[in-house]
């Protein structure tokens, strides 16, 4: 981000945006690390590579809307199994997660996971949408129930890299910071209970028909050596940063 390029990117967009136009329409922030880096973060951010739909909702899958933010859409309950049409992960993975950000890990994810004796997940049944829904033993819906990290300051959310002036639209007091994560997470470490699977108290995105705001997925640093020596696949890492 602090390549002169990106800079000069930046002041073209704003010039367009004044105009109710846009420079770029897509982008990604993909960061490398040394691997050395990487084994020295005690968290790591999960970006899950697969993303596929229909969401689970278009399955069959029910949730209740009536507890959920009237503002940003957090805080809906899952009523039943969650039902999705598997044909749509092609690629062999094991990890992939819906538009509406619902988790399924593969039964190698789960069993590594076990094997582990590893804290914070919970894995439950999905099942292949049809006539009459079938329960699969490949796939398993990926649920935290550890304590939720605390995102603080220096981390950034903004509409895009250049645009933070539409950013408070966005955002929601109560669970949302931003529509999209713009930096590296930093969380405090008071509110880490050592679990290997967390996820945040703070969420990023929006209620957009099945699009939802999404917690972050963060892995502790023994849960990330066991996902490496399984040779789970379908996600990369970035570095938490805590303080």
């Amino acid at each position: 981000m602090g390549d002169k390029m990106v800079a000069y990117i930046g002041e073209i967009e704003k010039k367009y945006h004044k105009k109710g136009d846009a420079f770029f329409t897509a982008w990604i922030i993909k960061r490398e690390y040394k691997r050395e880096e990487l084994c020295q973060s005690e968290l790591l951010y999960v970006q899950i590579g697969k993303v596929f739909e229909p969401a689970g909702e278009e399955c069959g899958t029910l949730y209740d809307e009536s507890n959920a933010c009237i503002r940003c859409g957090v805080g809906r309950t899952q009523m039943n199994a969650l039902t999705l049409d598997l044909k749509q992960i092609k690629m062999h993975v094991d990890i992939a997660k819906t538009i509406a950000g619902e988790v399924i890990v593969s039964s190698q994810f789960k069993q590594a996971w076990e094997d582990a004796k590893l804290s914070g997940a919970v894995f439950s049944d999905v099942y292949q949408k049809g006539r009459k829904p079938t329960l699969v033993d490949t796939w398993y819906q990926l649920q935290i129930d550890s304590q939720p990290l605390e995102i603080i300051s220096p981390t950034i959310a903004g509409t895009d890299p250049f645009n933070f002036e539409d950013a408070e639209r966005y955002v929601c007091d109560k669970h949302v910071l931003g529509l999209n994560l713009i930096s590296e997470i930093t969380v405090s470490r008071n509110s880490w209970n050592s679990g290997d699977m967390l996820t945040t108290k703070q969420a990023f995105g929006w209620k957009q028909g099945l699009l939802m705001p999404e917690r972050p997925l963060i892995l502790s640093q023994n849960a990330w050596d066991c996902l490496c020596n399984a040779e789970i696949k379908g996600y990369s890492v970035e570095v938490v940063h805590m303080k």
